[in-house]
C-alpha cells in the first residue's frame, strides 16, 4: 500500500441521513482493489465510529476527537493522543459547569456528560442501534469529578454556546478550538488538530503526505487541508472552506466523495479512473 484517502465523516462521507451511499461505496471497494488506504478523521468519539468501521470494514488506525487521537479500529490500540493539559482542563470543566453548559467529554475508554445534558441523547440513541462491544460507555460528570485525578480528556464537545461563551473559550491560550458543525464548539489541546493527525497516520503507515489525500467540508478539516496532501472540499461546504482546498466536488447528498475519487484523486495517484 502506497497511498492513503482519509474521509471526514459528516457531511463528507455520511449523506444526510447518516447512511453511505452505494455510490461512496462502490468509490471505496475502487479504492480496496486498486490496494490504496483509506480511513476516517473525524471530531466524533471514537465509540460513534464503530458502526461505520465495521460497515466499511475498515483495518487502518482512525483519526478521532479532531485529531486528539489515532487509534485502532478495535479500539483496543491508542497509537497517539493529546490529551487536554490538567490544569486548562480543571479549569474548563469549572467553567462549563458553572455556566450550567451542556457538554461531553472524550477519553479514549469513556464518554463524559452533563446533568442535564441535550447532546447525550445522541450516544444513548446510537447505543440502541449497535451491539454491545460498540456502544459508548456513558458517565455523569459533576462538580465531585473535580475533587478526583482528571481522566485524560482529548476533547470536549460544547454544545450551543452563546456567542459570549464561544468568545471566551476560543480566548483561552493553550488550545485548539474549532467547529465541527452548527452549534458544536470542540475544544482539544493545542496541536489536536486533524491535519497533525493525518501526517501521523502516514508516517505510522511508511505513507509520504504527497501520496495522501483528504476530503473535508468544515473549519475542523481545514488542517488537512494545509498539511500537503491532495486537500478536496465538499461541494455542500462554504465558500471560505471551499477556497481552500485544491479541488472541490460534488455535495454529500450526490456522492461527492465517490466523485472527487474518480475525477481527482486516482488521476492522482496515477490510477485511471
Amino acid at each position: 500500500m502506497n497511498h492513503l484517502c482519509i474521509f471526514d465523516m459528516d457531511e463528507t462521507l455520511l449523506s444526510p441521513d447518516k447512511t453511505v451511499s452505494e455510490g461512496n461505496l462502490e468509490a471505496l471497494r475502487k479504492l480496496r482493489e486498486l490496494d490504496i488506504g483509506f480511513s476516517i478523521a473525524t471530531g466524533r468519539s471514537p465509540f460513534l465510529t464503530g458502526k461505520y468501521i465495521d460497515m466499511l470494514s475498515l483495518s487502518l488506525p482512525v483519526i478521532a476527537c479532531n485529531g486528539g487521537m489515532l487509534i485502532s479500529t478495535d479500539w483496543k490500540d491508542v497509537i497517539w493522543e493529546n490529551p487536554i493539559e490538567k490544569t486548562l482542563l480543571n479549569s474548563l470543566f469549572l467553567y462549563l459547569l458553572k455556566e450550567g453548559a451542556d457538554f461531553v467529554a472524550y477519553t479514549s475508554d469513556m464518554v463524559y456528560y452533563a446533568e442535564n445534558s441535550v447532546r447525550v441523547m445522541t450516544f444513548v440513541n446510537y447505543n440502541r442501534t449497535v451491539p454491545a462491544r460498540r456502544q459508548v460507555p456513558l458517565t455523569k460528570f459533576s462538580y465531585g469529578d473535580l475533587e478526583k485525578p482528571l481522566r485524560d480528556i482529548v476533547k470536549i464537545l460544547f454544545y450551543s454556546p452563546s456567542p459570549e461563551q464561544e468568545a471566551f473559550i476560543r480566548g483561552i491560550p493553550g488550545l485548539e478550538v474549532v467547529s465541527s458543525g452548527e452549534s458544536f464548539l470542540d475544544i482539544m489541546q493545542d496541536g489536536s488538530t486533524k491535519g497533525n493527525a493525518v501526517r501521523a497516520l502516514g508516517k505510522y503507515l511508511g505513507i509520504p503526505v504527497e501520496n495522501i489525500a483528504v476530503f473535508g467540508d468544515n473549519e475542523n478539516d481545514l488542517s488537512m487541508f494545509a498539511c500537503g496532501a491532495l486537500s478536496i472540499a465538499m461541494g455542500n461546504s462554504r465558500d471560505e472552506i471551499k477556497e481552500k482546498a485544491r479541488y472541490v466536488t460534488g455535495t454529500n447528498k450526490e456522492s461527492g466523495v465517490a466523485q472527487g475519487i474518480y475525477k481527482y484523486v486516482l488521476p492522482h495517484f496515477g490510477f485511471e479512473s
